[in-house]
């Protein structure tokens, strides 16, 4: 591409037609008037109608005070074998093939006037019979508002108008004068060319107008004379001009002209027009100005990274991992949606949450999830990125399930001993000098706790009151306290595995308050019918899920 810049001044300026004149020092008068008519615009309901694109522009000239008329027009009419771009002759006098003007004695005469062909010409002569001196002035109605460029030339003394002396252009001037010396003839000369005019789109590349669209600028090439054509293309933005290129490629008439402006150069919020200008090798033609595309916000996206579709874990605070990406380079908020399933069908209750306007890329739960996969529960997960304009779509669903994890300790002590008792004494771990044994829920659930007590006595075996045992919390919300063995109670027989603790809670991470219990334990040394010595007893506990299925 060919990007040498032609100078376009005077392009953009607003002008209208208007009329001037020229005086030279005699006592002759001379005036010359131009008169040029557009074209019509439109189909006329009578033929011979004058219309509304007719080019009107007088020029006229003095000399020393003296002045005399002449007309031509464009032929707006296709009758009589013109085309609509012909000049036509003054209908009076019929020979304006030697048309002329008698000043005094000096002849002002029309040498030539033709009907075709580019630049249209008229050539006018003035003759002088003696010498003359003084000024000869011409002015004119400027052409800026016309389809049309007139070229005014002026020669001084020299035959078949060659050697130019002056040449003014009638869209940009409006005037000319020149110093009458010793001549015997003066000749004027004014070419008519029809200028280009384009009509101009803007479309983008995907119809969608965000800054990821290439903008296509684009017209249909049209000359009224058939001509080759270059083209000067300025981008617009907000109403400045941005982006100026030279297109120098002769385009043929007829030919569809596309310029693009990449992606790269539009933001968001931005209105971007074009204006091409044609230049057919003698002038430039209007500019021609697009209508406005405004540059639309882009969508923002998001994509899933982190819980894995179908993945397990004993997490109940899931950790939730995204990546995204704007291309207005917006700063993005997010929104979660999280819902839950009962997998053999249907919706559960109570545990969907939404997290909204979160930053960053990752978010890790405070409040943790209820519902387990042991329990036929399971989680989709969606996210949607904002860019404060507009959302994303929400992601596709994702599937994931929280695990249980069962896990018991017993972090103070593994075995009670009360030493030495004497028939009939009564010792319990609820005071001192005896601890009782501490059960800790060290899992992701509330777990549900069973005791087995193997027998202490040889002749008063479980259950007997000579062996009791009770569960003690510290604090409150450790356990379902009414369905949990929390007065003293007989020991079980060993065959027997009996539920002491109602849904011991945990912690680990995801709540605050007790997850642990007391173990407590009594013993009343029986009559003296059982036998002495050492007495043991080995209690087994069990723990299981203790968080039931509700839909």
């Amino acid at each position: 591409m060919n990007k040498k810049k032609r100078n376009f001044s005077g392009l953009f300026e607003n002008l209208m037609p208007g009329s001037a004149c020229f005086n030279k020092s005699s006592k002759s008068r001379i005036s010359i008037i131009f008169i040029f008519i557009f074209l019509l615009a439109f189909l006329l309901t009578t033929l011979h109608s004058l219309g509304p694109l007719e080019l009107d522009v007088s020029i006229n000239g003095f000399v020393n005070g003296f002045s005399s008329d002449f007309n031509m027009m464009i032929n707006d009419l296709s009758d009589n074998g013109y085309d609509e771009y012909d000049i036509e002759v003054p209908s009076n006098p019929s020979n304006y093939s030697s048309f002329f003007s008698i000043i005094s004695g000096y002849n002002l005469s029309i040498d030539s006037w033709n009907n075709s062909g580019n630049p249209r010409t008229l050539n006018l002569s003035y003759t002088f019979s003696t010498a003359q001196s003084g000024t000869i002035n011409f002015s004119w109605n400027l052409m800026s508002n016309t389809q049309y460029n007139g070229l005014f030339i002026f020669y001084l003394n020299k035959s078949n108008y060659s050697g130019i002396v002056a040449t003014r252009n009638m869209r940009l001037n409006n005037s000319y004068n020149d110093s009458l010396l010793t001549h015997s003839a003066i000749y004027i000369q004014v070419n008519i060319t029809s200028l280009p005019s384009l009509n101009v789109y803007l479309n983008s590349s995907d119809s969608k107008n965000t800054t990821l669209s290439n903008i296509t600028c684009f017209a249909n090439l049209t000359h009224p004379e058939g001509k080759k054509m270059n083209l000067s293309v300025q981008w617009y933005k907000n109403n400045a001009t941005n982006l100026t290129f030279v297109f120098n490629n002769d385009y043929a008439n007829g030919s569809l002209f596309m310029a693009n402006l990449h992606n790269g150069n539009t933001t968001k919020n931005e209105s971007w027009i074009c204006s091409i200008t044609a230049f057919d090798g003698v002038v430039n033609g209007t500019i021609s100005n697009s209508s406005a595309i405004l540059i639309l916000n882009s969508i923002p996206t998001v994509t899933q990274l982190l819980p894995d579709a179908g993945s397990n874990s004993t997490n109940r605070t899931a950790f939730f991992n995204w990546s995204s990406s704007d291309s207005d380079n917006d700063t993005l908020t997010f929104d979660i949606n999280i819902t839950c399933f009962y997998s053999p069908g249907g919706r559960c209750q109570g545990d969907d949450r939404i997290h909204n306007s979160l930053t960053g890329d990752n978010y890790a739960m405070t409040a943790y999830l209820k519902k387990l996969r042991d329990n036929n529960y399971y989680y989709n997960w969606t996210i949607r990125a904002y860019d404060g304009q507009n959302y994303s779509n929400w992601s596709s669903a994702r599937n994931f399930s929280i695990q249980s994890s069962v896990t018991l300790s017993l972090p103070v002590y593994n075995n009670i001993s009360f030493g030495n008792l004497t028939i009939g004494q009564v010792v319990n771990t609820t005071t001192g000098p005896y601890s009782p044994i501490v059960i800790r829920n060290d899992g992701n659930v509330e777990i549900n706790i069973s005791g087995n007590f193997t027998h202490l006595f040889i002749n008063y075996p479980n259950p007997t009151t000579y062996y009791q045992y009770k569960i003690r919390n510290l604090t409150s919300g450790c356990f379902d306290y009414p369905n949990t063995v929390t007065s003293w109670t007989n020991a079980p027989a060993p065959s027997s595995n009996v539920s002491i603790i109602k849904k011991l809670n945990f912690t680990s991470g995801y709540q605050s308050g007790c997850n642990n219990a007391s173990l407590d334990i009594m013993v009343i040394v029986p009559p003296s019918d059982e036998e002495a010595g050492n007495k043991s007893s080995t209690i087994t506990i069990t723990g299981i899920l203790g968080e039931n299925m509700t839909i």
